[in-house]
């Protein structure tokens, strides 16, 4: 039995600032809410050998605290690195890669268990759209 281990490094963050704009403003990409997340995704070339990348984005204006913003990303990320095996399981079959933006909406804080049921979510729409 081969152990997988769940980690998250550099590589693994979106940061391309080119890939980001052709995300958020870009007319080829998939969108679809999980709410208290929004997932905004497009299948692209990356320069790394995972099958993904992400970004984690929670606004100023939807919370106003910088420890809560920073909270909600730390949770996101965790959450993320748990659960991705079953999404590059299923990308490297698929011999493909996507970029991925994971956007906070809700103005008030989030049990965690909700997260993490909106992040489980998430992934399996993405299974059954790549």
């Amino acid at each position: 039995m081969i152990m997988q281990r769940n980690t998250f490094t550099k590589k693994e963050k979106l940061c391309k600032k080119s890939i980001v704009d052709q995300l958020i403003h870009g007319k080829n990409n998939s969108k679809f809410t999980e709410y208290p997340l929004l997932c905004i995704w497009k299948e692209q070339e990356l320069d790394t050998h995972y099958p993904a990348q992400i970004m984690i984005s929670v606004g100023k204006r939807m919370q106003k605290k910088a420890i809560n913003r920073n909270r909600i990303k730390r949770q996101i990320r965790e959450i993320y690195r748990q659960r991705k095996s079953h999404l590059y399981d299923h990308l490297k079959i698929q011999n493909k890669q996507i970029a991925i933006i994971f956007l906070f909406v809700s103005k008030e804080m989030v049990p965690f268990n909700k997260l993490e049921d909106s992040i489980g979510k998430i992934i399996e729409k993405l299974i059954k759209m790549v």
